[in-house]
């Protein structure tokens, strides 16, 4: 799901019909960076780019742990740098040594995870954030089954607490909590079965 989706959804509930025009005019014109806001919107959108960061950040780590596996080869210093990563481990969870066929206990330091051997293939399984939209047309880094509709409830919730509207807040806040255990109930269990830990 891209980002714009679910602002525009958060618009509807919000009613910023100022919001929606522009909005789907920029869908038409397929996501182009030659597209321009009118001013009034622009600062509606620039707070709704944050706030959808705030949001997929809550969502990884307050209710759906996002979980990413990569193969990575350590160093001479049997370490795997961080930056190697596609997104930023905040928690190694476990590590596969492919030429062993086992799994290692890894060691994490403020840069890096150390592994117990050099030059060698491990699958890395780690939690992680989403990775930062910068663009309204980027995807929002989270599993498969977070619906627009509960990306948007939080979205305008959050929304409402820049404009000091804080009984709104909490009502749309509300719906986000329900929305999210609902789409925990449903298809979490998939999504953690088929990430299962090596």
């Amino acid at each position: 799901m891209k980002l714009i989706e679910a602002i525009r959804l958060a618009c509807e509930f919000l009613n910023f019909d100022d919001c929606i025009a522009e909005i789907d005019e920029y869908i038409d014109q397929a996501y182009s960076d030659q597209f321009a806001f009118s001013s009034a919107v622009q600062k509606k959108m620039a707070k709704f780019l944050t706030l959808g960061n705030v949001v997929a950040s809550r969502i990884a780590d307050e209710y759906i742990p996002l979980i990413k596996s990569e193969t990575k080869k350590t160093d001479s210093d049997k370490k795997v740098l961080y930056t190697n990563f596609l997104s930023m481990p905040i928690e190694i969870m476990s590590a596969f040594q492919k030429s062993r066929g086992k799994v290692v206990k890894p060691y994490m330091s403020s840069n890096a995870c150390y592994l117990n051997a050099e030059n060698e293939d491990y699958v890395i399984n780690y939690r992680c954030l989403p990775n930062t939209m910068v663009d309204f047309a980027d995807e929002i880094d989270l599993p498969f089954f977070l619906l627009k509709k509960t990306f948007a409830y939080a979205l305008a919730s959050d929304m409402c607490l820049t404009q000091n509207n804080f009984e709104e807040s909490d009502m749309w806040n509300k719906r986000f909590e329900q929305a999210i255990k609902s789409n925990l109930k449903h298809f979490a269990p998939r999504y953690f079965k088929s990430r299962r830990l090596v």
